[in-house]
């Protein structure tokens, strides 16, 4: 069957159709990171978008983050 997957199971009930990958903004607003914040490198470069999804794969959710260290000071602070 042209254009299905089968997760490389043999034996697969389930046959994945399509895959759809987020693009790098949706990816930095599930992050809650700016639009366009991983756009360019250091150095002022445009950077490809494989190059951003894999940053931003590597990287943590800010919103979650800031959840936990506000538990953190709380428990800290008494």
């Amino acid at each position: 069957m042209a254009g299905q997957r089968t997760a490389g199971y043999k034996n697969m009930s389930c046959i994945v159709r399509t895959l759809d990958w987020l693009t790098p903004t949706e990816e930095e607003r599930a992050m809650g990171l700016p639009d366009g914040w991983t756009a360019f490198g250091h150095d002022g470069q445009p950077v490809s978008t494989r190059a951003r999804q894999k940053t931003l794969g590597n990287s943590i959710a800010l919103p979650c983050t800031e959840y936990i260290m506000a538990g953190v000071k709380e428990e800290l602070e008494g």
